[in-house]
């Protein structure tokens, strides 16, 4: 069961203090840079979403999951904010028995009589620095996730990929006209919130202004406001003794539904008694990642990756 409490400081976060990290328009088979077309909200508005939040959240069995957990509080954001109203969402695409894909949430524009498509998501990636140039702005395949396997590169590229093909553009058409969704779907937008996490050994040699110039990639995709956090491999010495030297700093150790914007705890602990925490973890599940939350430091969330999928030279 989820508080009220917590469930309005993340929606603050997600929806008043952290605008989407990445809001893409989807035409024609091509990504151009977007917008969100609502308000960051004030507290008193976030404060008024938390039960409509809450009610989502009890229709599903799935939300102790992070990411259905992130999409019940963007869909109460969305549908009282968006800037047309929301007619369908979670509404799965099938070719015969196949599931193509899914409509996250369909908005209807009444003044052009037509459907807004949007795909939402809440994710965090890591910066993977490994032979990247000094000076050169990272790809976008450069951010992976805690075990590498994704990338804000392939999320991108998966998104909307069932309209690659006449089928499935026929096959979303069909699935909607069967829920009485008859009009075209003219706009697509992919949005995506989240933090961005550098190597922690950046946030003691550059100022805070170069690090948000990382975030400008090649392409010029991520909002460059992002919230920023460090990541660090646990087996890195060097790292964690610069790390004990912030004598000033504390930590917590996060659940996962904890992630997007942590928890007013009573409990803080210096480093050295984390350790034994994290050390449990990592003997429990080697590849397991684990987030820190910190008090005193330039960041308020620490990654700690496994070395499984980030050796130290990255």
């Amino acid at each position: 069961m989820h508080s009220l409490n917590k469930i309005t400081n993340d929606l603050n976060e997600l929806c008043s203090v952290n605008a989407p990290m990445v809001a893409l328009n989807f035409d024609h088979g091509v990504f151009e840079q977007g917008s969100i077309d609502c308000p960051r909200l004030t507290s008193d508005e976030v404060l008024k979403l938390a039960p409509l939040a809450e009610s989502f959240l009890k229709t599903t069995t799935r939300s102790h999951k992070l990411g259905f957990y992130g999409e019940a509080l963007l869909k109460a954001f969305l549908s009282c904010h968006y800037a047309h109203p929301m007619v369908a969402d979670n509404v799965p695409i099938r070719l015969q028995s196949t599931t193509l894909g899914e409509i996250d949430f369909l908005f209807l524009n009444n003044k052009t009589q037509s459907y807004e498509h949007c795909e939402v998501a809440v994710k965090y990636y890591c910066l993977d620095t490994e032979n990247l140039a000094e000076g050169e702005l990272p790809a976008l395949w450069r951010w992976r996730g805690p075990k590498k396997i994704d990338s804000l590169q392939n999320k991108i590229s998966k998104s909307f990929a069932y309209l690659s093909t006449p089928s499935g553009l026929e096959a979303e058409t069909q699935c909607l006209r069967a829920r009485g969704l008859s009009l075209p779907v003219k706009k697509r937008k992919l949005l995506i919130w989240g933090r961005l996490f550098l190597p922690m050994r950046f946030f003691f040699n550059e100022s805070l202004q170069n690090l948000l110039k990382l975030t400008s990639t090649s392409e010029s995709t991520i909002r460059t406001a992002t919230t920023l956090g460090a990541w660090i491999v646990w087996s890195d010495k060097e790292l964690r003794h610069t790390l004990n030297s912030w004598s000033h700093a504390s930590f917590r150790v996060c659940e996962k539904l904890e992630y997007i914007s942590g928890k007013d705890s009573e409990v803080w602990l210096p480093l050295s008694q984390i350790e034994a925490q994290v050390i449990k973890k990592q003997s429990q599940n080697p590849t397991a990642e684990i987030m820190l939350q910190a008090r005193g430091l330039p960041f308020e969330f620490i990654f700690i990756l496994s070395e499984h999928f980030w050796p130290l030279s990255c």
